[in-house]
C-alpha cells in the first residue's frame, strides 16, 4: 500500500465563459502528468472563470465537463476536483465536484458566497 499522496493542482488563465477551450487545456496538461500523481485538484469554475452569467454556461451534472471528469479520472486511474456552474431546477449552483477513478462522484454547493461580486445573487448556497 502506497504510503505517500501526490496531489497536483494546476492553475490557468481560464478561457472566458469557454468550456471547450478550457477542457482541452486541463486535459493537455493532465496527459502530460507524472504517472504517480493520485489527485488532481482544478481551479473554481475551471471551465468558464468566475462567471456572474451562469445562464450562458450552466450544465447539467450529466453534462460535457463532468462526463468529462469521470473520463479522465478512470483513464488515469486519478482522482479530479473543481467546481463548475450547474443548474438544476432551474437554479445555479457554484459546485465542487469530486472524482473517484472509478468515476463514483461527490459533491458540495458553495455556500459561502463572494458577495462583492454577487455571487450570492446569482447562485444558489444550498
Amino acid at each position: 500500500m502506497k504510503n505517500e499522496l501526490k496531489v497536483t493542482g494546476i492553475q490557468a488563465d481560464l478561457y472566458w465563459e469557454n468550456p471547450t477551450k478550457n477542457i482541452a487545456f486541463f486535459e493537455n496538461k493532465i496527459n502530460n502528468l507524472d504517472k504517480d500523481t493520485d489527485l488532481v485538484v482544478l481551479p473554481e469554475m475551471f471551465t468558464t472563470g468566475f462567471t456572474m452569467q451562469p445562464k450562458n454556461v450552466a450544465e447539467s451534472m450529466d453534462g460535457y465537463s463532468v462526463s468529462w471528469m469521470q473520463e479522465i479520472a478512470e483513464k488515469h486511474q486519478i482522482a479530479i476536483c473543481g467546481s463548475l456552474v450547474i443548474v438544476e431546477n432551474d437554479k445555479f449552483y457554484n459546485r465542487f465536484v469530486f472524482v473517484h477513478p472509478n468515476k463514483e462522484l461527490e459533491t458540495y454547493n458553495k455556500r459561502h458566497s463572494f458577495t462583492l461580486a454577487g455571487e450570492n445573487k446569482v447562485y444558489t448556497s444550498v
